[in-house]
């Protein structure tokens, strides 16, 4: 019944834990597609998960038992619908490591030499009305604004400089 992300995550780790029972950082370290299905011997389908070892052994598959693979497909599904949009950054930054990953709803305004503290607001939070974060994320970073009468803008690859710069190293 888990509807926010924190709760869907903890609720889908939990359900993996028991369905099959190993390290707790192996199963962070799923990877997405970690399915597999075979035909068994005897004509029936078989389902489980390829686990890659915390201490470095080759990658093995653990078979799930039936009663708990609809359990494991639907824990799955749903970690995979909240960690969709950071597997479509990290892939981006994967192609574009000195380019800021912008939404699509405020690509336009990749390069804009003068952006308005609401569209900067929007491209940091994803809220125009956060106007207050940005004035304080451009004065901790010491990012030049510049004023047009009472209207404060600010360049973009002022901010993308700064939002790259706190990607850790080897992101993604």
């Amino acid at each position: 019944l888990a509807d926010e992300p924190p709760d869907i995550i903890a609720t889908s780790f939990g359900a993996l834990a028991v369905s099959s029972p190993d390290r707790a950082n192996e199963i962070l370290h799923l990877p997405a597609m970690c399915e597999v299905r075979e035909k068994r011997q005897d004509g029936s389908d078989a389902y489980g998960l390829r686990w890659f070892s915390s201490k470095g052994a080759d990658s093995t598959v653990k078979w799930i038992v039936r009663t708990m693979v609809e359990v494991v497909e639907l824990a799955l599904r749903n970690i995979r619908s909240v960690t969709d949009e950071a597997r479509q950054v990290a892939k981006w930054y994967e192609v574009n490591p000195d380019r800021m990953y912008l939404r699509s709803n405020v690509e336009h305004l990749r390069g804009n030499e003068k952006l308005s503290m609401r569209d900067a607001a929007l491209i940091l939070w994803g809220d125009a009305e956060a106007n207050n974060s940005v004035t304080a994320f451009t004065r901790d970073n010491k990012i030049h604004t510049q004023r047009d009468g009472w209207r404060t803008f600010v360049n973009f690859r002022d901010i993308e400089r700064v939002v790259l710069e706190m990607l850790p190293d080897g992101f993604p």
